[in-house]
């Protein structure tokens, strides 16, 4: 026994010895110069250069039989075509490697960790990206080292990894034939589990949007074989957002007001079930939901969007030069107090939204609705219904997008007010006093029903066949208000009594003469004027009083009863 126990204290002595004559040797075969040299020479028949200012041999695990190497501050270089920033850097690289597949002709990396890496996807002139360029040499050395044609999809791989960690990483999406700001993802993590370019891979991706607690985006599935033109994929997307954690600058740019001040609390979650493929289109469905999601540019016009929606999603190009693009139909959401049913699309380019709405929305005040959405919110009040509409829009920014606007549908309002001006008191004084040219409007005109298809185009909203009815009156007219508060309306409106006949109208069942009035309405929301209509006036009071002397005379002529 005591025997057996100095033999096997003499084979351990013995082992420890060798394995640490061994590691030392090693470690001084992989100093950090010629670390430096196996580095570039990976880039050897490679459209890439392979860079590091230093690295190390982890003498502890050698014992283990687990080989372990970091790199200092490595580079991948761009392939030529593309720009000076290099395609990947990152502050640090540990790798270790399964010793016995040595033994076997290939290369089993039991762990890759990437350590804050910056990742730079560029797409050239001629649509490839740089990181096709580097996935289609890698499968080409990987085939020609296995002794087979690199189209040969039956190859064997001659290294694969079982781990593979990017951590606190940052992809920059970049297009060279376009003139737009990168569009970068930061903090980013990913982990693939046995990895293998010719196969399929456990994924799970995600990263903190907007530097914020809330917002963020995960992907849970599987990926592969990656070829330099397709890497098919499936999975679970989950994306959260918290709105007031974009960059206001962001926000405001995008959406205007709408988004100026969103509030705390609101967050908006979408969760798709995906599949496709990264270098292609990546699409599926959910649903949409909003939460607590409030939209208006103050605490004082914020008004409620809230609810949840099927979605179909689909991200194109999600390695090369991500867009994406949102559909939702069938869609029920409250809209303040009222509701909004119909459908979306949306699409982003990285620099371009565009998009299509189409619908209906009811039991919703329109002060609270134009308060969010315009600078009208103390203009007009009323219950508005707006059974149908459809409207499009597509820009850079909050500007580009409001100028594209098109669209058209019809709106009633009922038991509300216009705080423009009081339109019966100042068409009366206009009348009176017609030679006097414009006259300032002010006061308020209260309704009971108001109602009108609309037009929008060209930054402005058409109403061709408004009509507005209250106790006293009948308006109707046409015209049109623009983005910037201009406004042009030619009305029609019934005055009574003393003023009427003056004007030639005549008595009706009660006695009292009636008289339509034409006006046009000039200037500004803040600023309207009301000018008679003189050519229409003129039209009218001849009409009116030759209808009167036709009446008489027909009177006249009538037999006795």
């Amino acid at each position: 026994m005591k025997k057996a126990i100095q033999i096997t204290g003499g084979a351990v002595v013995i082992y420890i010895v060798l394995m640490l004559i061994t590691g030392l040797a090693a470690k001084a075969l992989l100093s950090s110069g010629r670390i430096q040299n196996v580095l570039a020479s990976l880039g050897t028949n490679s459209p890439v250069q392979i860079s590091a200012s230093g690295g190390d041999f982890d003498l502890g695990q050698w014992f283990l039989f687990r080989p372990s190497v970091a790199v200092r501050d490595l580079s991948i270089s761009n392939p030529p075509g593309f720009s000076q920033q290099p395609l990947l850097a990152a502050r640090s690289v540990s790798a270790q490697i399964a010793l016995p597949s040595l033994l076997h002709g290939r290369t089993d990396i039991r762990r890759i960790v990437l350590q804050e890496p910056q990742l730079s996807v560029e797409t050239g002139p001629n649509g490839r990206t740089n990181l096709e360029i580097l996935l289609g040499s890698l499968r080409e050395r990987n085939g020609s080292a296995a002794g087979a044609p690199a189209s040969n999809k039956s190859a064997p791989t001659v290294f694969s990894i079982a781990a593979f960690s990017l951590q606190s990483g940052a992809i920059r999406f970049m297009n060279q034939s376009q003139k737009q700001p990168a569009l970068t993802i930061r903090d980013l993590d990913v982990v693939l589990t046995d990895f293998a370019l010719d196969a399929s891979c456990n994924i799970r991706a995600g990263a903190r949007l907007f530097g914020g607690k809330t917002s963020r985006f995960d992907f849970t599935g599987r990926a592969g074989p990656f070829r330099e033109d397709s890497t098919p994929a499936q999975g679970v997307l989950s994306v959260k957002l918290a709105p007031a954690e974009a960059p206001a600058a962001l926000r405001v740019a995008y959406f205007g007001d709408l988004m100026r001040d969103p509030g705390e609390r609101s967050r908006m979650t979408l969760e798709a079930t995906m599949q496709g493929d990264l270098m292609r289109t990546l699409e599926g469905q959910g649903k949409l939901a909003l939460e607590n999601f409030e939209v208006g540019k103050d605490r004082a016009s914020r008004i409620p969007l809230r609810g949840t929606a099927p979605l179909r999603l689909a991200v194109e190009r999600a390695l090369s030069n991500p867009a994406f693009a949102l559909e939702a139909q069938g869609a029920v959401l409250q809209l303040g107090d009222g509701r909004w049913k119909g459908g979306a699309a949306a699409r982003f380019d990285g620099s371009r939204l565009s998009g299509s709405s189409k619908g209906a929305i009811t039991g919703v005040q329109i002060r609270q609705m134009l308060a969010a959405f315009t600078s009208m919110g103390d203009k007009v009040s009323g219950m508005a219904e707006i059974p149908n509409y459809q409207i499009s829009f597509a820009g850079r920014n909050a500007e580009e997008i409001r100028d594209s606007l098109n669209g058209a549908g019809n709106i009633t309002l009922e038991k509300g007010r216009f705080a423009l001006f009081d339109l019966l008191n100042t068409v009366e004084q206009v009348v009176k006093r017609a030679s006097s040219g414009d006259q300032p409007a002010s006061g308020s005109t209260d309704f009971t029903t108001f109602q009108s298809s609309f037009r929008i185009a060209n930054r402005q909203v058409n109403l061709p066949d408004l009509v507005l009815e209250n106790g006293a009156s009948r308006i109707a007219g046409r015209g049109y208000f623009t983005f910037l508060g201009e406004i042009s309306f030619d009305l029609a409106t019934n005055v009574t009594g003393g003023l009427a006949a003056s004007l030639g109208g005549r008595p009706d069942s009660s006695g009292r003469a009636q008289f339509q009035v034409p006006v046009k309405v000039r200037g500004s929301l803040e600023s309207p004027k009301v000018y008679p209509d003189a050519g229409r006036l003129a039209v009218q009071t001849a009409t009116e009083k030759a209808a009167g002397l036709l009446d008489r005379f027909l009177n006249k002529k009538k037999p006795p009863q």
